[in-house]
């Protein structure tokens, strides 16, 4: 039997994973769910209603100075890195923040909410010691001592992130959970942080490994699997997006000069967390597409489509067009009449419309551009996304490379047929060997992942000729110890490993000092674990 936590019932129910809660149903997957409070759970860093309930914490931090605050953790862990990502999800609704360039630095972050808003500041650090707090009497029930696994959405919030900062030096291995934009797969990755634009498949190692093994399959196993990735796009059903009735000519709608080319700008909902959790010179997406559209319309004679992302009118904290609405307001104020009839906002507009009547796409990490990508078009993106540089986008580390860029004729805007080979490769590989159906199919992918389990091969000590993969491995003492180099274990598995079959004391001696733990370690097992961590 399979035991999972699951700490955000309230999100696998609402967001749709049914072979996960069929699994549940049928009880493959034993669930333990950890409920309570989730009416915090849904706050997304606006905690000013609920103060009462933290107020013994947010009183003690209250007292405390700017590098007190900034430096202060609970049980070894940095709250502010806690909670930065759902307090910026609320703050960047306020007109402070989305007027002004914001660097993904850490201490900036801190600095500005400090000077500026620092009620919300304390609530949200109050909030993480509360759940620290919630979380460690929760995990002392002894029903949690054989769970080896616990499954979230997102990672993002205060109450995830603290639970996964506990989990991080336990046996227990934590899942986290993301829909995919075509509404019928989804990531299932195991990680110890966030999962928006962030999958391992951004990974050259991890893609690679899947890419071998399409490669060791025979032609028509690809070429089937291809073919079922393209049927997903046809169908595709985006759970934020609903996509309107194709308009039939595009050209009709905008009154652009038709012998100038023309800019499709893919927005983002401004509170993102695949935005405000990636290092980007600029998290502040509203202030990025103004600078695109200043240099664009000053420096080029480019028309500009701005497709604002229609989720924002639905997103807490937001629950209107904030990024449509700004940009109308800084093209009205800014521009004269003749550069205003350059530039067209749409919201609610047909997208393969769109891309089809653009010549060039230019993004920050939205998955759009992977649909984009599907209709043929190399598309710019300046986002660090997961799917950059794997052969068939224009990608740049910061927005001042793309608006360089654009001070000569930007480069050809459609694949190659090896970019488009390159493309399908990769989406095939995201959608058939690492993300999950949503389909009874994927099941077994789920139930393979929480099973998988991490084996160490152990050789006696022996003259026998040793493979290649073998390496010799002196110790201070006369004995010698055979590792396998073809093993990679992660830091975390050793630490599980040490968990899970070692007293209390030795894992407090463990915790306060890991090398000074395997140095006077007599066991042969604990040598090489030693080794590999």
């Amino acid at each position: 039997m399979i035991k999972v936590l699951i700490p955000d019932a309230i999100h696998i129910h609402k967001k749709g994973f049914p072979n996960i809660l069929e699994l549940i149903n049928t009880k493959k997957i034993e669930a333990i769910f950890m409920g309570g409070h989730d009416d915090l759970k849904i706050l997304y860093g606006n905690y000013e209603n609920k103060k009462t309930i933290f107020l013994e914490e947010y009183d003690e931090l209250k007292k405390l100075s700017f590098d007190e605050l900034f430096n202060k953790k609970i049980s070894g862990i940095s709250l502010f890195k806690l909670v930065q990502a759902e307090m910026l999800s609320y703050l960047m609704s306020k007109q402070n923040w989305f007027n002004s360039e914001l660097s993904s630095n850490e201490k900036e972050i801190f600095s500005k909410a400090y000077l500026e808003d620092k009620e919300t500041l304390l609530l949200n650090l109050a909030v993480s010691i509360w759940w620290i707090k919630f979380w460690k009497r929760r995990l002392s029930f002894n029903n949690y001592k054989t769970v080896n696994n616990c499954i979230m959405f997102s990672g993002s919030l205060i109450y995830l992130k603290t639970l996964t900062a506990l989990l991080e030096n336990t046996q227990i291995k934590v899942f986290v959970l993301e829909h995919l934009f075509t509404g019928h797969h989804f990531y299932l990755e195991e990680k110890y942080t966030h999962i928006a634009n962030n999958s391992d498949i951004q990974f050259n190692n991890i893609f690679n490994t899947y890419k071998k093994e399409f490669e060791e399959e025979n032609y028509f196993t690809f070429e089937r699997e291809k073919l079922k990735t393209i049927n997903h796009f046809r169908s595709k059903k985006n759970k934020n997006v609903i996509q309107p009735l194709s308009v039939s000519e595009a050209s009709d709608f905008f009154n652009f000069d038709k012998d100038t080319e023309t800019i499709l700008i893919m927005g983002q909902v401004i509170n993102d967390f695949s935005i405000l959790e990636t290092l980007l010179d600029n998290i502040n997406s509203l202030d990025t597409y103004k600078k695109i559209i200043l240099n664009i319309l000053n420096t080029t004679n480019y028309n500009i489509i701005f497709k604002a992302h229609p989720w924002e009118k639905n997103k807490i904290n937001l629950k209107k067009s904030l990024t449509k609405d700004a940009l109308i307001d800084f093209v009205n104020n800014n521009f004269k009449e003749k550069e205003q009839n350059r530039i067209v906002i749409v919201e609610d507009f047909n997208l393969d419309d769109l891309i089809e009547f653009s010549e060039h796409i230019v993004g920050i990490c939205s998955q759009s551009l992977l649909e984009c990508a599907y209709l043929g078009r190399k598309v710019h993106q300046l986002g660090k996304s997961f799917f950059g540089n794997k052969g068939f986008t224009y990608d740049y580390n910061t927005i001042n490379e793309f608006i360089e860029a654009l001070s000569s004729p930007l480069p050809h805007n459609n694949l190659s047929l090896k970019e488009y080979n390159d493309y399908l490769l990769f989406i095939t590989i995201l959608f058939q060997k690492h993300t999950v159906s949503i389909f009874p199919s994927g099941e077994r992918r789920i139930l393979d992942r929480l099973t998988m389990r991490t084996s160490i091969g152990l050789l006696n000590k022996s003259k026998a000729k040793l493979s290649p993969s073998f390496k010799r491995i002196k110790e201070d003492s006369t004995e010698e110890i055979f590792v396998n180099q073809n093993i990679t274990l992660s830091q975390h598995a050793i630490e599980s490993l040490i968990f899970l079959f070692s007293n209390n004391k030795k894992k407090k001696k463990f915790k306060k000092n890991p090398k000074i733990f395997f140095k006077d370690s007599k066991h042969f097992v604990i040598k090489i674990l030693g080794k590999l961590y």
